[in-house]
């Protein structure tokens, strides 16, 4: 094929066709005709870490995970590339500062002098202090080779480096996670492919993070009263398009961006390389887009250019919105004769088609004469092995694109192949951010109307403005209505009001106010007399603690009381509770009793006087020290240990029965703290043993416990025997009400 030109599309992240999605791989980073020595993309439930392993030395592990990290502002949403698969990483919450975990390689041996560890990486949270490493370790010691420190960008980046050893050597590639001061710290990898020889680099590059210089690459608009293509720092001008920051450098660099502001449909505006001789007869081109906002038509594509300036065919073609959040791509050029590559943008019909890229890389790579045939297999892109001729661009059936087993069923709620739902160019690509979610299936003219069959959950529907009123059957369970703004007082018929919810089959567990706790929503437009949605804490205090009759909270008369008129802004729990010390004296969104945060949240800050819960943290405060009137059950909760996190027949705060609820021991001498000397047991502890009043300031842990080691979640299994209400039931590391036991713990 000498002096021809062979075009082949390679596609990490989009597809060719209109609106279509991409496929990534680990085999998408690494080099063609190189020797792989290892190689892992953590989705293999067999053999989940391939041949790496953790290391016994260091002090905490890589934990292996799908979707996102438990610790919110931190971590990636999913996995490289498509959010579907797995990743490890390493948690930073309830980690000392300065602890590592580290992953080791096999051992790697090669008569290469060179070999290419390539990997994605993801560092993104508040703190700006964790570390993430790779090192050697070779038989004379251990050698760092690569390092990023803090915050990096809020997208999966690729890293790479070239180890040099001698060719008879053996060694180990070593990454390591070093947690910083804060828990919003957590590092992630995936897709890690170690070859042999050098690792590639960009023949031409640019992340357009210093201003009025792009690197030799230029813009190109024909159009002279547009600006086009032109860099731009932090968010976009027009609000519901475009990205909010740079992906490279995010808070410092800069990106390529095509403005809606001076938006004329059709109109284009080009980024071009400079011009490349492809010595090897091949090239890579990788870069990062951002399509996001209301038009279905804004185009974003890739083409080479000849020294006769004439644009080739596209070899990339992305079209309408993309969802929010930067997506990677790679375009490839077979050929030998000199070109430039050629990103194209196009104005869509709406005013909201902001078009933007960042971090454009050309690197050399090795023609593959298979690849030219166009038979590239799914292996290439993705996790199974089905090839891509099977999805010939006219007919993408789902049944060859499934995960398990090839069939339609795992794209489909029954077995309707994504030709049902789509009309000409809405593949199912379009519809699916993770599992087709509805969030991608609501395009301008795709009413949900045609989507709602009788099973297909609300959750593939819950969008802005598709109201729910088109999909008040009656087998929807409210849970997947919680959207900003579709209230539900759109769907409070006279057959959904709430009390017709709170029966046995329907109890309010399944519909937990975490789910309708959002800005406008509030519980007041669905609740009767005693249900109001504020009565009931955002996330612990489900419905199912409140049933219709006794788990109304005592403290609340039935007509005036309800949550809902004093959860106002400054009307704190205190106001409410007959003493002063209910939980919602603490704020609705942090303090509250279950978001006490672990360090800098004392209970010093709520409590009246010298009673801080500082006092009474994990390393060394004991229970006494609790005033006898001031401390309500519920306020010395962590996140667990809230009232309705108490198992449904004794310990929950709100299923106890009338005479045993909280809220009626707060009178004379049943209130927590307020127990006399005779009957302060917690129903069964004698006097001298368990009675918080007894025990001294002194030697106040529970019965000799040690003063470092008295909170609570550190009392020993033993020392609580099982008659005497012992803590032998409370868990170690969590010791939440939850884990109390029905019969031993009243």
């Amino acid at each position: 094929m000498d002096k021809s030109i062979c075009l082949i599309l390679l596609l990490w992240m989009c597809g060719c066709r209109a609106g279509g999605q991409a496929e990534h791989s680990l085999q998408g980073s690494q080099r063609e005709n190189a020797a792989v020595l290892t190689s892992c993309d953590f989705n293999q439930d067999s053999d989940p870490f391939c041949r790496f392993s953790q290391d016994t030395t260091d002090n905490n592990d890589w934990t292996r995970h799908k979707g996102s990290t438990p610790t919110a502002g931190t971590g990636p949403s999913g996995d490289y590339p498509d959010g579907n698969g797995y990743y490890i990483y390493h948690e930073c919450d309830n980690v000392a500062n300065g602890q590592k975990a580290r992953l080791l390689s096999p051992a790697l041996s090669s008569s290469a002098s060179q070999i290419c560890v390539q990997f994605r990486y993801y560092m993104y949270g508040s703190d700006n202090t964790n570390v993430l490493k790779v090192l050697v370790n070779r038989p004379s010691g251990e050698e760092q080779v690569w390092k990023k420190t803090g915050i990096q960008s809020p997208s999966w980046l690729q890293g790479s480096v070239t180890v040099s050893k001698p060719s008879s050597q053996s060694i180990h590639i070593v990454f390591e996670a070093q947690r910083g001061f804060s828990a919003s710290c957590d590092s992630a990898l995936d897709n890690i492919v170690i070859s042999e020889g050098a690792c590639p680099s960009c023949v031409s590059g640019c992340d357009f993070d210093t201003l009025d210089d792009l690197c030799e690459w230029m813009t190109r608009t024909d159009n002279p009263d547009l600006f086009g293509f032109s860099q731009w720092v932090g968010p976009s001008g027009t609000e519901g398009s475009g990205p909010d920051d740079d992906f490279s450098k995010p808070g410092l660099g800069a990106y390529m961006l095509l403005e809606s502001l001076e938006a004329v449909p059709g109109e284009t505006s080009q980024i071009r390389s400079p011009l490349i001789n492809p010595s090897s007869g091949c090239l890579d081109l990788t870069f990062h887009y951002y399509l996001y906002g209301t038009s279905t038509t804004m185009e974003l594509s890739v083409h080479t250019m000849t020294t006769d300036e004439s644009l080739g065919p596209a070899l990339f073609t992305v079209r309408g919105n993309q969802g929010q959040g930067w997506k990677p791509a790679e375009v490839r050029y077979l050929g030998t004769a000199a070109i430039q590559f050629v990103i194209l943008g196009t104005f869509g019909e709406t005013h909201l088609t902001d078009i933007a890229v960042d971090a454009v890389c050309v690197m050399a790579c090795k023609a593959n004469n298979s690849s030219a045939t166009g038979n590239y297999s799914r292996t290439d892109y993705s996790k199974t092995n089905n090839s891509w001729t099977d999805y010939s661009k006219t007919n993408y059936s789902w049944t060859n694109y499934s995960k398990t087993n090839n069939s339609g069923t795992d794209y489909s709620k029954t077995n309707n192949s994504g030709t049902d739902y789509s009309k000409t160019n809405n593949s199912w690509t379009d519809y699916s951010k993770t599992n087709n979610s509805g969030t991608d299936y609501s395009k301008t003219n795709n009413s949900w109307t045609d989507y709602s069959k009788t099973n297909y959950s609300w959750t593939d529907y819950s969008k802005t403005n598709n109201s729910w009123t088109d999909y008040s059957k009656t087998n929807y369970s409210w849970t997947d209505y919680s959207k900003t703004n579709n209230s539900w007082t759109d769907y409070s018929k006279t057959n959904y009001s709430w009390t017709d919810y709170s029966k046995t089959n329907n109890s309010w567990t399944n519909y937990s106010w975490t789910d309708y706790s959002k800005t406008n929503n509030s519980g007041t437009d669905y609740s009767k007399t005693i249900n109001s949605r504020t009565i009931y804490s955002k996330t612990i205090n489900s419905g199912t603690d409140y049933s219709k009759t006794n788990n109304y909270r005592t403290d609340y008369s039935k007509t005036n009381n309800s949550r809902t008129d004093y959860s106002k802004t400054n009307n704190s729990w205190t106001i409410y509770s007959k003493t002063n010390n209910s939980q919602t004296i603490y704020s609705k969104t942090i303090n509250s009793g279950t978001n006490y945060s672990k360090t800098n949240n004392s209970w010093t800050d709520y409590s009246k006087t010298n009673n801080s819960w500082t006092d009474y943290s994990k390393t060394n405060y004991s229970w006494t020290d609790y005033s006898k009137t001031n401390f309500s059950r519920a306020i010395y909760s962590k996140t667990l240990n809230s009232g309705t996190n108490y198992s449904k027949t004794i310990n929950s705060g709100t299923n106890y029965s009338k005479t045993n609820s909280w809220t009626d021991y707060a009178k004379t001498n049943n209130s927590r703290t307020i127990y006399s000397k005779t009957i302060d047991s917690r129903t069964n502890n004698s006097k001298t043993i368990d009675s918080r009043t007894n025990y001294s300031k002194t030697n106040n842990s529970r019965t000799n416990y040690s003063k470092t080691i008295n909170s609570r979640t550190n009392y020993s299994k033993t020392n609580y025997s099982k008659t005497n209400n012992s803590r032998t039931n409370y868990s170690k590391t969590i010791n939440s009400r939850t884990n109390y036991s029905k019969t031993n713990n009243t």
